[in-house]
């Protein structure tokens, strides 16, 4: 459950760095 979690928050993470990158490209 524990590992669940930790890898959507990750993801998520990842998700939100990566729009934060295409913005800067931008």
């Amino acid at each position: 459950m524990s590992w669940l979690a930790d890898k959507g928050t990750e993801t998520r993470l990842q998700i939100l760095f990566d729009d934060g990158k295409n913005i800067e490209d931008t």
